[in-house]
């Protein structure tokens, strides 16, 4: 009895205390004000950048509204466009000029590209490689013909005349119908004989412009699996052959592939949404499908009967799906035997399907090996008559005794369908498509090259699209208004919510995919068929609120006018889309800088006079150093194109110093900006920042026309755009609060550090602002050690220092963990950390209770879906516990006036769930796995989906109303900086820094064979969250190749 007593008083006891403890700790807790902490990142802010006396600066300065007249503004970009592709197309032409003049005899001085040798070639940074800009050299297909014809000097010359005038042309080249292709600039190519000019797209697109329906018919029977003279099984030859011709194709044309024995297979994908069209439905021969059906081809084996009719019904099917169509239609047949059915069944199914067609498709036919049905099959090729230009052609049929030549053969079918004598001086202009080399998304102008009526080949040209169409990249003259290209199929070319510069081969869409407003479509139709015209409605802006991936985007709807035109001389069309009453906020006349106070940021041209280490970094003692991004010159091209020299260097300072009046293609606006924005090296150098100065590591201030000044002074990368920075932009998403950026690794000093930022305005001489209307002009940012942060939270609120009892985690509007206790010992783990995936619990509780709200974005030119969650900004104060039994009673306070939310959580006494809650988390883990958000009743992750309304067959996105907005294009890659030009051990520091033990491991790029996962990042710098990532300060190139 008495052990009973005990237990009872025991019980008594524990749960007396667990009531107290929840009493008390509940009061604890709610007696944290969130407002301490709010006020200390404002001081943070003040002290370390001295924002509001930059603010109240700018409101002393005078500023100017110029208004922004469309048609105006049209013609001018049009104009601009209209005198680069004239250029370009002079380009070709004088290629096609010097390939006549020189096409004559069998010898050159030019080399074979794989038999240069290094010492013939030095880096050229405009090519990403080794080259010769005074050389051509050859690519001989080892199927060329015998003794081919090779170009004489006059083609070399004109190159090099191209290229002088032309700046921005990267690739000039001429393929021949002999299988040579001689380039420039002369490159070394990894092996001989492997490439052939005539099975490329470009070559095939300029023979026979007019886009194609081809099915490739591939016999598997078991016969195939006999093998050549090499010992190579036809069936591999025959899954070669096939390849190639898909590799023919551009992505106007549509193809399908059907393999046949006994009975016949196609190809149908049931890993991506939609995937099950390719098995009835021609595909559209982009980069993307191309592949995927490849992949097909490579695993058809061989065994079975051999049955005609079957194949040539599954192969029509395709054609009964779309029965009228102005493409030249093909079925390419090939085969090793006699077919197991009739001839008089074969042909009769032939006839009846093709005759419903109109006798649209010609079926060109090929016998592999002595034991092909010869008889059938050129009957079936002779039973076929389609109409090409102005003639009728009868279908052909090829014996192939030679079984290793099935590949260049099926290959050739192109020809079927070429026009003699079809000389053009028109270019035609490719779709865009990623460069191999790096060079990012290109375009090909070709023209084909005919001598006396005869064709002998096409002549080319490479530009970047960044460098085409970089006006209308950078043509942003305020937040709500730009300007996009299309071309004659509707396929967007340049948007700003598509990316110029990528890693991954994108999908090319139509424009109706980033412009959903209904009022839209007219425009469309108009821009489509070259007209022109001006519509006004109500459209959707999509504007940044950082990494698409972490914060999804903003959508806003804007009045807005659209103009548009069709480029002069070209297919392409321009649209120009204007907020109404929309104007671009100007400083008046700043001056000039005092002499020796402008220091641009090419160190390894000029270096500062006062030299200091900083981290890892060269920097100028006691002063900021001035970058400058593509937008902020008035020909972005050129400054895309140069290679900055100490005299560009000096013709820039004694513009900005008012010793010249060479602008160095500087925007002359951007020159006030410069000046104006010195007053923040003034605050930097004199701010009295203590022990706080330890902590900070960088301080920068950004402007809309691209100006970056950073504090010390540094070396940025060339391709920087602070406005295209996550940090950036979010600070113009939350421009009435003092943001602060999860932490990340800083590249200068391999620690943890978290950005503190705050948009500036455009200046008010009462100096009241109204962030909702006032006009954004830049943004302020500093890197602050994030041990640092978590002490002073620490600090504010000694409770956060009882560990054993309670958990203190700052989140930001988007879930994302800025400090927890979890990472003070392990501050990379915080990176790109979820408080779903931190504490499911908690998320868990504000996912059910609407606080952490879901939201998606759609990224067009991946077909996939970002899913993310975003906290209201009206969000109070909310208090709960976790799921029962009740293992936490927590507190989510917003820290007003910041973008910033803490978590207070207690824990309760009592057993936790055995079975706790887990958010579902969906990854990429490897190459060919299609990435899936995982359905949760507990919790989600912010996570990567297929976009099922993406049809891949047609390229086309059937969006709905309700569908997700685009999401704007990922942070650009940066190109990495060179060794620094002197030794930072012998250099004295630019200020002590307090930094905690570095960064045991760093994000590195992984050599040799990979699997890449793709991650969320937050991407923070060079510079800190200037740039981001860690970087190795030596220039590596690397080739990471995935397993799949």
């Amino acid at each position: 009895m008495s052990g009973m007593l005990q237990v009872k008083a025991q019980f008594l006891y524990f749960l007396t205390l667990y009531v107290l403890r929840g009493v008390i700790g509940s009061q604890e807790i709610a007696s944290v004000d969130p407002n301490i902490l709010a006020s200390k990142i404002k001081e943070l802010t003040e002290q370390s950048l001295k924002y509001q006396e930059m603010q109240n600066h700018l409101d002393t300065l005078s500023y100017q509204r110029q208004p922004l007249v469309g048609e105006t503004l049209l013609d001018a970009l049009s104009s601009s466009f209209s005198n680069k592709f004239q250029s370009r197309i002079a380009v070709v032409t004088r290629l096609r000029d010097a390939v006549i003049k020189s096409y004559s005899g069998t010898t050159s001085s030019a080399k074979q590209c794989c038999h240069l040798s290094s010492s013939e070639l030095e880096h050229d940074t405009r090519f990403k490689q080794p080259a010769s800009a005074t050389k051509v050299c050859e690519l001989v297909s080892s199927t060329a013909e015998y003794n081919p014809v090779r170009l004489q000097n006059a083609f070399r010359d004109a190159c090099i005349e191209n290229l002088r005038n032309v700046p921005s042309l990267k690739w000039q080249y001429f393929g021949s119908e002999q299988g040579v292709t001689t380039t420039f600039p002369a490159t070394k190519a990894t092996d001989c004989g492997s490439y052939d000019n005539r099975f490329r797209p470009w070559y095939v697109q300029s023979n026979v412009p007019k886009p194609k329906q081809i099915v490739i018919v591939i016999d598997k029977s078991g016969s195939m699996s006999q093998t050549d003279n090499n010992g190579v099984s036809y069936m591999e030859l025959a899954r070669q052959a096939a390849k190639t011709v898909i590799e023919t194709l551009n992505p106007y044309d549509e193809f399908a592939v059907v393999a046949f024995s006994s009975s016949t297979d196609v190809y149908s994908n049931f890993e991506i949404p939609n995937g099950k069209c390719f098995s009835n439905t021609f595909a559209q021969a982009t980069p993307q499908n191309k592949k995927l059906v490849k992949n097909y081809v490579s695993g058809i084996s061989a065994g079975g009967g051999t049955e005609y009719g079957r194949a040539l019904n599954a192969a029509f099917t395709f054609f009964d799906n779309v029965p009228s169509t102005t493409l030249d239609r093909a079925i390419l047949f090939m085969s090793d035997g006699e077919p197991n059915d009739g001839i008089s069944s074969i042909l009769a199914t032939l006839n009846r399907r093709n005759t419903a067609l109109k006798n649209s498709v010609a079926v060109l036919t090929y016998g592999l090996g002595s034991g092909a049905g010869a008889t059938t099959l050129r009957r079936m090729a002779q039973s076929t008559s389609v109409e090409v230009g102005s003639s009728d052609k009868i279908g052909t049929y090829i014996a192939i005794t030679d079984p290793s030549n099935l590949r260049n053969q099926m290959a050739s079918y192109y020809n079927f369908f070429s026009i003699l004598g079809q000389a053009t001086n028109i270019p035609i202009w490719t779709v865009p498509y990623l460069d191999s080399w790096g060079l990012g998304l290109m375009v090909t102008a070709n023209l084909p090259v005919y001598i006396g009526g005869r064709l002998v080949g096409v002549a080319a040209a490479d530009i970047t699209i960044e460098e085409l169409l970089a006006e209308s990249s950078y043509f942003k003259p305020t937040e709500l208004s730009y300007s996009f290209v299309i071309n004659e199929g509707g396929l967007v070319i340049n948007h700003p919510n598509f990316p110029y510069v990528t890693k991954r081969e994108p999908l090319f869409v139509e424009a109706t995919s980033f412009e959903r407003d209904p009022e839209f479509t007219s425009v469309f139709v108009s821009m489509k068929s070259g007209g022109s015209g001006n519509k006004t409605f109500v459209s959707t802006r999509i504007l940044p609120a950082g990494d698409s991936k972490m914060y999804g985007v903003r959508v806003v709807k804007v009045n807005s006018t659209y103009y548009w035109k069709q480029i002069p001389g070209t297919k392409f069309s321009l649209c120009l889309v204007l907020a109404n009453e929309d104007s671009q906020t100007l400083l008046a006349a700043q001056g000039s800088l005092a002499p020796g106070t402008f220091l641009y940021h090419r160190f390894d041209l000029v270096p500062p006079t006062k030299q200091c280490s900083h981290g890892r970094s060269f920097c100028a003692k006691d002063q900021s150093s001035v970058a400058l991004a593509a937008r902020s010159f008035k020909d972005p091209e050129l400054y895309l194109l140069q290679n900055a020299s100490v005299n560009y260097v000096h013709t820039l300072t004694n513009y900005m110093e008012g010793k010249s009046f060479d602008t160095a293609n500087i925007k002359p606006e951007v020159k006030d900006v410069v000046v104006a924005t010195y007053k923040a090296d003034e605050l930097w150098k004199t701010a009295e920042l203590d022990n706080l100065n330890r902590q900070v590591f960088w301080r920068y201030v950004a402007t809309e026309e691209g100006l970056f000044r950073i504090f010390p002074g540094t070396q940025m990368p060339s391709n920087f755009d602070p406005v295209k920075r996550a940090w950036y932009e979010n600070a113009q998403a939350n421009r009435d609060k003092y943001v602060i950026t999860p932490p990340y690794g800083d590249a200068a000093s391999a620690v943890s550090v978290v950005t503190l930022a705050k948009a500036l305005f455009e200046g008010k001489s009462d100096g009241v602002h109204n962030p909702a209307t006032d006009k954004l002009i830049g943004a302020m940012g500093t890197d602050i050690v994030t041990s640092y942060f978590q002490q002073v939270i620490s600090e504010l609120y000694p409770i956060c220092k009882q560990t054993s009892l309670y958990t203190c985690i700052l989140i930001d509007n988007a879930g994302f963990v800025i400090t927890a206790k979890q990472f003070v010992n392990n501050p990379k783990d915080a990176f790109n950390k979820h408080i779903a995936s931190l504490e499911p619990e908690i998320a868990h509780r504000l996912q059910t209770s609407n606080v952490l709200l879901p939201g998606k974005c759609a990224n067009i030119e991946n077909a996939l879906i970002y899913e993310t969650f975003n906290i209201s900004p009206n969000q109070t104060r909310l208090t709960g516990r976790t799921a029962s039994p009740s293992c936490y009673y927590f507190e989510l306070m917003p820290v007003f006036g910041t973008n910033t939310y803490l978590i207070l959580a207690e824990k309760q006494i009592g057993t936790c769930s055995t079975s706790p809650i887990t958010c579902q988390c969906a990854a990429i883990s490897s190459c060919n796995n299609t990435p899936t958000c995982l359905d949760s009743s507990s919790c989600s992750c912010p996570c990567t989906s297929y976009n099922e309304v993406y049809q891949p067959c047609t390229n086309k996105y059937l969006f709905a109303s309700y569908s997700p907005q685009p999401c704007t294009p990922e942070i650009r890659d940066l190109t990495q900086l060179g060794i620094s030009p002197v030794d930072l051990n012998n250099l004295e520091k630019c200020y002590e820094i307090s930094f905690p033990v570095p960064l045991t491991t760093v994000r590195q790029p992984v050599y040799g064979d990979c699997i890449v996962k793709e991650e969320s990042s937050n991407t923070g710098a060079i510079i800190g969250g200037v740039i981001g990532g860690f970087f190795a300060l030596v220039i590596i190139v690397i080739v990471c190749k995935k397993k799949c």
